[in-house]
This record gives structure tokens, sequence and C-alpha cells, in this order.
């Protein structure tokens, strides 16, 4: 999920007093968001060029300036984003004479101050706090975090105003956090370098106060501002959901070398390059049929089964093309920008490739980030960026990572939508082409944008066949002064038949028989190809000698691996390998650090994990997996060679056999860890429900915390937010969320199950009603937050009243004032002791009730019912009673109990 923030920082005013510390402030938070942040872009006003960057000025910000920027960032720019909003300058709160309701601002350079003696009672050109809060309802920001320190000299806007105007932060539908500073005098309130809320909010954000995982969030900043500010005279606010939105995260990177792959004339499971096209055959007639479809379509789809050369038609085969007809006839400039995979964040693939070429400005509103996740009009907005005689050609390859790898499906909607617009933007300068396999035709259905060009553009790779299949035989060994015997490609050939997916196989076979090949002669012999086992046996030969030999290279190896590196290599393997329904099995890309913790975090392992990945005798070396780095200071990954191994390997098709559902549920946990990993460790994001609880069953049993060490802190988090809503619900459902004792339906419960043991055993059962004399009188004068804290302060003293007897007795807000005490085995004698412990404790608390007709302070009438159940009476009827003494307590004076027996 990406971020942007706003940042201003008012010091000039045209009537209000001028301010020292806006600025700084406003520059200071400006620069902790960019470097630890992970914001992309970070608007300042009033924006001032410093000579070699852009910073918070100290000149003057208009109203209608500030209104545009707000409406432009919160409608525009930070669309499906986090958003950021830091404010520091002068609040205005003024009276409107109409309503008598005041109204809160964010005063601009310009605003005008319209006063009544010494009563604002207008202003002209500050920001309406109502209206930034209709702007921030109407937006469709994921995540919003908004910062006010308007506590400067002079005027300000006071806690319950930001309360009462700003409401969308009170709603439990939205991802927003607030802090502000409020005041309650008119002193002046800066610091030596910045404001005081300020100095602490930047405190708060120094990497001295992150968790152990480096985050500082909403909650943990607001927490510790509410520490720095006692006493100083500000009152800070929180208000919002926000408590998982992470403000900045402080983390570095490793850099891991990149693995440089051997030089060959056949290529073996990797594709062609247009460094390799001169060795690239076969496949002419799709070549010019994608050249001729450049001419037509902005968007083409090249559809064909795994393994059939799809990328290498693009790479080896249309783009050195393109270069070749720019050089002999000066054709039309085709820029070829880097291809990319989907993989598992395809618009960070995107905002990539498209960030690298194309230039930056100083305006943060072309950030090319921005128009990708954000802008309305998507690519069209590229083209301001693009020469008018050029062209550009994208390559996206194995697009169907945006159905195995991406889990988000809001991204995979917004990525889908991006790149097919291409085809309604007029005259768009950018190409893509997608590279498919044709088994993931069907979920393309889902998407009617996609279909629809599927259905009039796409071009399908047929098998190879005839000459076409001999040229990619013969071809390549010719360009190097090499011949094959007519034996060796007539039995080739046959071998393939007319199996479309053998391509890979094919490549490799040739690759192991040049391998063998005889160097005095420059020839390929059919006795070398039946020795390396064929087309199809060649790539299992193959494997099954890395698998189980370090010196697999040799004919005759010698140097068995032991069982250890036999299991790692198997559980590598599977982890390349995304479990699909049935047998429709796919490969994944994993992060190399992934697979070094595959027995933790024991470095002796750790080496011994990387030299089999990496070094001689490895399976790097043994051209079965390949590693790579997406761009620089990106974390390095592993993945199959080719996706016939899948399907190639005998030993990895039986292990693929083993607990696939056991797999296919690991999967799914990576896909929810991934993303509650892009959307910042958003709680909302960690497993619940179904998939927690099929976690919860397998986790201990399969010692997943040791076999992804990694996902251990997601699942433990997940527990945890499962356990903290049972936890809410169960108090929900059972307790009274004021007082902390149990509720009415919790009571009614109690009371019958008291009332049926009670019966069973003949013991006595007795219950109190207690009711607050003149409560309504009490909250008429001292107010409803008054009330509360007296209700909360009585529901105390009644637990500890009884909790001096023993564990039995049971206390419940009956209802309003009302509490209600079940004394189990308590008989009238005992319950009168209860009582007057109660009245006793009251007294002690000296509640103030000066208003009160009867005493000074706050006091109780209770009504006392005692019995041993029967089948002749219930619950209610003792209910009844105990009602009826209450009754009589309060119509003999109040302050008083009475007990009644039945």
């Amino acid at each position: 999920m990406k971020r942007y923030a706003l940042v201003v920082g008012i010091t000039q005013y045209d009537e209000l007093n001028s301010l020292k510390k806006p600025a700084e402030d406003a520059e200071a938070v400006a620069k902790v968001l960019e470097e630890w942040g992970n914001v992309q872009d970070v608007k300042r006003l009033p924006e001032h060029w410093s000579g070699d960057r852009y910073e918070v000025g100290k000149n003057k910000l208009t109203g209608k300036v500030l209104i545009e920027a707000l409406r432009k960032f919160l409608l525009e720019q930070a669309v499906n984003s986090e958003a950021l909003i830091y404010f520091s300058g002068h609040g205005v709160a003024i009276l409107e004479s109409l309503s008598q309701q005041r109204e809160g601002y964010l005063a601009a350079s310009d605003c005008r101050i319209i006063r009544d003696s010494k009563t604002i009672i207008g202003q002209q050109n500050g920001i309406s706090l109502r209206g930034l809060n209709n702007l921030i309802l109407q937006s469709q920001v994921s995540s919003l975090v908004v910062i006010l320190d308007c506590c400067h000299a002079g005027t300000f806007l006071d806690k319950d105003l930001v309360k009462q105007t700003l409401t969308a932060f009170q709603s439990s539908e939205r991802d927003y956090y607030l802090m502000a500073a409020c005041r309650s005098n008119e002193q002046a309130w800066e610091g030596e370098n910045y404001s005081i809320f300020t100095e602490a909010l930047l405190q708060g954000l120094s990497q001295n106060n992150a968790r152990s995982d480096g985050v500082i969030s909403c909650d943990r900043m607001a927490d510790f501002i509410d520490k720095e500010l006692k006493h100083s005279g500000q009152e800070p606010i929180r208000l919002g959901l926000g408590r998982s939105i992470t403000l900045v995260k402080y983390q570095t990177n490793i850099k891991i070398p990149i693995v440089v792959s051997e030089d060959c004339p056949y290529q073996g499971l990797r594709y062609f390059t247009k460094d390799k096209a001169n060795f690239f055959f076969g496949r002419d007639k799709v070549v010019y049929q994608l050249r001729q479809k450049l001419e037509t379509s902005s968007f083409i789809p090249l559809i064909g089964v795994s393994g059939s050369g799809k990328s290498s038609v693009v790479r080896a085969g249309l783009i050195p093309l393109l270069e070749k007809e720019m050089l002999i006839n000066g054709a039309s400039r085709w820029n070829i920008l880097e291809s990319i995979k989907p993989g598992f964040s395809p618009l960070s693939s995107l905002a990539i490739v498209f960030q690298a070429f194309f230039p930056r400005t100083r305006q943060g509103n072309t950030n090319i980030k921005q128009l990708i996740y954000h802008d309305f009009n998507g690519l069209e907005s590229l083209k301001n960026f693009c020469c008018e005689e050029e062209k550009y050609l994208l390559l996206i390859d194995q697009f169907e990572e945006i159905f195995t790898l991406c889990s988000d499906e809001e991204e995979r909607q917004r990525f889908i939508d991006l790149i097919t617009q291409v085809v309604e933007i007029p005259n768009c300068p950018l190409v893509i082409i997608t590279t498919m396999r044709a088994d993931f035709i069907e979920p393309c259905l889902s998407y009617p944008n996609l279909h629809q060009l599927i259905q009039t553009s796409a071009i399908y790779m047929p098998p190879l066949t005839g000459k076409d299949l001999r040229a990619v035989i013969i071809e390549p060994a010719k360009l190097q002064g090499h011949n094959l015997e007519d034996e060796l490609i007539l039995e080739i050939v046959q071998d393939l038949g007319r199996e479309p997916g053998l391509l890979p196989l094919l490549e490799f076979a040739l690759t192991k028989l040049w391998d063998e090949r005889d160097i005095e002669k420059h020839s390929l012999t059919l006795e070398q190809y039946q020795k390396i086992k064929g087309v199809k046996g060649a790539l299992n030969h193959h494997a099954e000698k890395v698998y189980c030999y370090k010196d697999f290279e040799k004919e005759n190896p010698t140097q068995k691996r032991d069982n250890q590196q036999k299991n790692w290599i198997k559980r590598i393997f599977l982890r390349l390998i995304r479990t699909g329904t049935g047998n429709k099995d796919t490969r994944q890309r994993v992060l190399k650090a992934e697979l070094l913790m595959l027995d933790g975090e024991d470095r002796e392992k750790q080496e011994a994990l990387r030299e089999l990945l990496e070094d001689e005798g490895g399976l790097v070396c043994g051209r079965l997996i390949v590693s790579g780095q997406d761009r620089e200071n990106s974390e390095p990954w592993i993945d199959l060679a080719h996706e016939a191994l899948i399907e190639g390997w005998d030993t990895l098709v039986k292990w693929r056999e083993e607990s696939r559902d056991l797999r296919r549920l690991i999967d799914e946990v990576r896909d929810a860890h991934q993303k509650w990993i892009s959307k910042g460790k958003n709680d909302k994001y960690l497993m619940m429900g179904g998939l927690l609880d099929e976690v919860k069953a397998i986790w201990e049993a399969h010692k997943l915390a040791k076999e992804f060490p990694f996902l251990q802190k997601f699942y433990e988090q997940s527990l945890e937010r499962e356990e903290i809503e049972f936890e809410q619900l169960y108090f929900f459902f059972n307790f009274d969320s004021l007082t902390g004792l149990f509720n009415r339906r919790r009571y009614d419960e109690k009371l019958q199950k008291a009332w049926d043991k009670c019966k069973q055993e003949q013991k006595p059962l007795s219950l109190i009603l207690a009711d607050i004399d003149y409560f309504k009188i009490y909250n008429d004068t001292y107010g409803h937050l008054v009330g509360d804290e007296c209700l909360k302060k009585i529901a105390q003293m009644l637990k500890k009243s009884i909790n001096i007897f023993d564990d039995l007795p049971i206390v419940a807000r009956y209802g309003g004032e009302e509490f209600s005490i079940i004394l189990p085995e308590y008989g009238q004698e005992k319950s009168i002791q209860v009582a007057k412990k109660i009245m006793n404790e009251l007294q002690l608390l000296k509640i103030t009730y000066s208003s009160s007709p009867l005493s000074d302070y706050m006091t109780l009438s209770l009504g006392i019912a005692c019995t041993i159940p029967n089948k002749n009476s219930s619950p209610d009827r003792l209910l009844s009673v105990a009602d009826q003494a209450l009754y009589r307590a309060k119509v003999e004076g109040r302050n008083r109990f009475i007990v009644e027996e039945f």
C-alpha cells in the first residue's frame, strides 16, 4: 500500500500574529516521513526551493491554495492509499451568530477575523473543520492520519470543538486517526526549537520510541505524547480507530550478490534473450504476427501452453526485430522498457519500471507511483512524459502470476484496469504484451476488459512442427560450426511427437548433448543422445543426479549427498511450487533468505544451505533453480529453472503427491501473510475465522514454527487478535461497559443457576436490589459525565463490600442507577450484614451531593428478599419481592434497607 503526506506549516499571517515555529515544525516532520515513513511523496506547503530541493517555506499560504491542495491530496493523489496530513499554525474558533454554534477553522495566511468586542463572530479565507471533515468522508483513502498543532500563541481550538466537528474520526467503518493539541488557556506555548506539541511528536517519532520491530504506530505515538504533555498546559486529543496504522518504521536492507548463469547456444531451461537472438529459431511466424499486431493494437496477449517459448518469442524474436528495423530503415523509435512479472505486488512491479524510465518533475503530483496507484486517468497521464515521435514496449511476462502469487484482489483489479486502459487512450504511445499459460484463460473471464482483449487481440502459440522444429534443433549448433547426425535428428523428432509442452525438455536435452559433444569432430551424435536418456529422460536423469550427488557433472559421480542435504532439496523444491487444485501446480519465487532459514537461525546450517543453493555442486550450478533480484537493493529470490521440472522430474512428481492439502493450506497462510505485510501489518488482515481454525489444528503437529519461522509472528498475532476479539465479544455480551459489572442478560443467567442450585440443595437464597437515591437530580446538577463516574465508584464499592464475605455473592448492574446482588446460601441475617456493610462503605466514600434532599452525600435504598427455593416459586417471584421491599424503602424515606421473606 502506497503512502502520501501533505505537510503544512504557516508562519506568516496578515491579521493574526505571525508565528516563529510552524515552518521548522513542518519541515522536521516532513524529513522524518521521507526517511522512515515509507512515504512516496511528501508535499510541503508553503513551498520554497532551497537550491537543491523543496522545503517548507516561511512565505505566505493563502486559503485558496490550501483548499486546492487539500482537495487534490484527498480526492486524487491519495485515493486507495494511506494518507497523512500535518498542519501547524493558528486555529480559530468563531461563534456563529444565528445558531450560536461554535465553528472551528484552520487559519491560512490571509485569514481575516471579524470580532464583536472580544468574541470572534466571523472569518474569511480559513479552512473550515466541518468542511475538512466532509472532504475526508468524501475521500477514498484507505487510511488517514491527521495531526493538528493549533496550540500556538493567540487564537486556538479547544478540545470539545475538535471532537464535535471532526466526526469522520469517530466512525468504526474508517481506519482514521487524529492527533491534535488543544488549549485551556491563552498563554503562548512554543518550545526552544519547535512548538510544544510538535517537539513531543518528533521525540515520539524517533527510533528510541520504536517497538522491537522498528515500528512506531499511531497509538504508540499518542501514548508518548500524552505522557510528554502532562503539566504542559496543552491537552492532546486522539480520535479514531487507527491504532494499527504505522507512522514510521526503522529498518535496514541487506545486499546479496547475484549468481551468473553459463553461456551455451542452447538455453536449457532458460528463455532466450536478445543477446542470444542469433540462436533463436523456429518462431518466425509468431514473431511477424506480433509485429503486425503492433500496428493495430496497444494490448497483445500472447498465450500458449507451458514450455511453448512465449517469453523467448518476445525477448529474442520481436525486440531484436524492432531494433533491426530502427537501425536499417529509420523506423519509428521503440523504447523497450524493462520487462516485469506481476509477482506478489504487481502494482509495485509496474511502478518500478515506469519510475526508472521516465524523468521525475519537482511537483509531487507528477510522481509515477501516484499515477499508477491512484490517478483516475491511469496510464493516460503517462503521455505527458513520452516523446510524441517515440513508442514504448512493455513485456509483462508470466502474466498468470496475477492469479497465482497476487492475493490482493483490489490490487489485481487495479493492475488489470491499468494495463488494459492502453486500448482506450487515443494515440497511445505505450504497447503492452503479456505472456500467459493457456490454462489460465478461465480466471481471466472474471475481468470483462481483459476477457474482451483476449477475444479480439490474442495471439496463440502453435506447436513446433516440421522445419520449424528441425531449425530449433539444428541451426544453433550450425552457427557454432557443429553438425548433428541425421539419425540423431530423426530420433529427437520422433521422441517429441506433437506434444507442445516439451520444448523446455528439448532445450535441456540439447544443452546436455552439447556438454557431451565430440569436440574433435564438432558433432552431436545419436550415441551421446541415448547416453543422456533422450528428450524425456535427460531432465529427469540430470535432476536425479543433482539430487543424489555433489559431483553430478561427472559421468560416474561418487560423492553422495547425505540425508540432511536430500531433505533440504526436497523442502526447497516443495517451497518453490504452489500447490493448485487437482494436480495443477505452478512455480513460485521464494526469497533466498527464507530458504536459508529452513532449519532456523543456526549459522552453520545456513551456510550449508547457501552452499547447497549456490556453490559448486549446488542446485544453481545444476541448472535446476535460478536466482536473481528484481531491482537494486531488493532481496534476492530463488525460482525453479522452468516449470518443466514439475512434471519432468519423477522424484518431484512423487513429492508433490504428499500432503497436498497441508501444502495448499500453507500457501493460503503465505498469501494472508503477504497481504498483511503489504497492508502495513494492519490487524484487519491477520488470519481469522476458518483459516485460523485450520492453522491452529496443524501448527504444532507439523512443527510449522520451525519450518516457517517468518510466519510465527503472524500466527501469534492472529491468535492474540482472536483472543482479544473473543474477550471483547465476551465482555460485550456479559458485562456492563460502564461499570464492568455483569449486565442484565448475564445477571438473569446467574440468578437462574443460583436458584436451581439452592433449590436442589434446599439452601437459602437472598437477593438485594439497590437504587441510588435521587440520581436524576444528581445528573442534572453535576452532568452525565460526573454521573457516570459516580456509578463506577458505587459499582466498585459494591464489589468490595461483598468480597469480604466469600466468593458466593454476585453483583450486577440491573439497569440505570439500579444494582442487584445475588446471595446464594445467604439467609436473612447474613443478608442484612451485607446490606449494612454496603451502607457503611457508601458513607465512607463521601460522594458529594449538595442538592440531595436527604444528605450532603450520596445515599442508597435497598430492598432485600430471602427464601428457600421450591417448586411452587420462581426467580421472578424472588425478584418481585425484592422490588417490593425496595419500593417500601423509598416510601419510608430512602437511605435505608427493608427485608421481605416469602
